[in-house]
């Protein structure tokens, strides 16, 4: 997959300060403010979103004004904290900025971003028209089962992050994902077919007329269903 194998300490250093600001919007945790000036102490952008970011802890935002002090030997005042804004964004407005924030990025940033995003922007981000952005962000270790499960159901997944979702162990121990894939038009029959024996009754025929799904799969539902109505009469 695109950008696994890369290091993701040096995917951060190549972010521009719009792409790092997306991250830093979500970050849960102080590392990633942490991380982020470790890996770009000497980049005046990256140094002034961290000292203007409502987020950054005070010890990194002290940091990362000294380090704009040491590179201004004009005597320029180095960038300090935003001034308060009042209470907090309505998440509403949150998404709302976000979303301008990612598209204003390139596909290579995207790319790059989608393997840390916090939910919000993973949100946007499985929407992508470039299934490398979308692969990504199902490579991303912070991605939940609740949206895997809304993401085996989209139709708008490429065929290759269904395929991703059908092989990992952990998310098709919840039936609603195996349930959402089989269902999924955009699912290769060939997943599809290897699910129904774990399929319920009641959603095979569902499944069998379900005309989006292939033939085949319809076919082999009934099947499974007219087995399983068999055995109950028995």
């Amino acid at each position: 997959m695109a950008g696994q194998n890369e290091n993701p300490a040096f995917e951060l250093a190549r972010l521009s300060a719009e792409a790092m600001e997306i991250l830093l919007d979500e970050a849960e945790e102080p590392d990633m403010f942490e991380e982020t000036l470790r890996l770009n102490g000497e980049n005046r952008e990256i140094l002034k979103l961290l000292c203007g970011h409502p987020g950054t802890p005070p010890a990194v935002r002290e940091e990362a004004a000294r380090a704009l002090g040491a590179g201004n030997p004009a005597g320029k005042k180095a960038a300090g904290p935003l001034e308060d804004k009042g209470p907090g964004q309505t998440e509403e407005a949150k998404r709302e900025s976000i979303a301008k924030k990612i598209r204003s990025l390139t596909v290579g940033e995207k790319i790059r971003i989608s393997m840390k995003a916090g939910r919000e922007a993973r949100a946007l981000l499985l929407k992508d028209a470039n299934k490398q952005v979308v692969l990504g962000v199902m490579a991303n270790p912070r991605i939940t089962i609740s949206e895997v499960e809304m993401a085996a159901r989209s139709r708008s997944m490429p065929e290759e992050a269904l395929r991703e979702i059908a092989k990992n162990k952990e998310w098709v121990k919840s039936y609603t994902v195996i349930c959402n894939l089989v269902s999924n038009a955009k699912t290769p029959a060939g997943v599809s077919l290897g699910f129904l024996p774990w399929i319920k009754s009641k959603d095979l025929h569902l499944l069998v007329r379900n005309k989006d799904v292939p033939d085949v799969v319809r076919t082999a539902a009934r099947k499974f269903a007219e087995t399983r109505d068999r055995k109950r009469q028995s």
